[in-house]
């Protein structure tokens, strides 16, 4: 399957707040809106290890990524007595979606600049039920995390459900690798691995358009 000629995702981590010493671990990647601004993209549950992500007190102050040279990103700025989010938390129907989208505000940052930015206004893409598409990222299944290159999990795409437009795939997304990029066979970017609701059902996929309500 073709993928990008330039490395395109990551592993990340977030200290927990509420266990010291704890990390969550996810895999995140870049991607572009129709401003062409540049987002950090990844899962907002790495950041607490749970779905209980809609209390922001109970984020960290910083997103790390894990590669050589390494580069910390701060979720929030100090605003008198409180933290404002520097990243645009989606709702919908009350209910915040599991995305961050951080903003990069300057250039990339060294150990970042040639990773692949994907377009989040590209066409979206719809694969035949049954076809192969591949999720990328940085489970924690191998002795030492992180590693290089990013593990690869094909599985077979189902359907795109109507509300609220998410695809589904059979994969077996797994901890650490939720957040990472799902292509299709043509190594086009069908959205962000989000893993199951519960064991024994297909894996949630946030196609780029839902991403962009966070990326805007």
């Amino acid at each position: 399957m073709p993928v990008p000629d330039q490395p395109f995702c990551f592993p990340i981590s977030c200290g927990l707040v509420e266990k010291p010493g704890v990390f969550g671990i996810g895999t995140g990647f870049l991607a572009r809106n129709a401003a062409g601004t540049v987002h950090l993209i990844t899962t907002a549950h790495t950041a607490t290890k749970d779905n209980d992500f809609r209390f922001l007190e109970r984020w960290p102050n910083i997103l790390s990524v894990v590669i050589d040279g390494g580069c910390d990103f701060p979720l929030f700025r100090a605003k008198e007595d409180a933290r404002e989010p520097r990243f645009r938390p989606f709702y919908s129907k009350e209910v915040m979606g599991d995305v961050l989208a951080l903003p990069i505000e300057n250039a990339l940052p060294a150990p970042l600049a040639d990773f692949h930015v994907f377009d989040l206004m590209a066409p979206e893409v719809f694969p035949a039920t049954g076809f192969e598409v591949t999720s990328y990222g940085f489970p924690h299944i191998r002795e030492h995390w992180p590693y290089w290159p990013p593990n690869e999990m094909r599985g077979k795409y189902l359907m795109k459900q109507p509300n609220p437009g998410s695809h589904l795939a059979w994969i077996g997304i797994v901890e650490g690798h939720s957040g990472g990029p799902v292509l299709d066979q043509n190594g086009s970017l069908l959205g962000m691995g989000l893993g199951q609701i519960a064991e024994g059902e297909p894996d949630i996929i946030m196609p780029p358009n839902i991403i962009l309500f966070a990326a805007r």
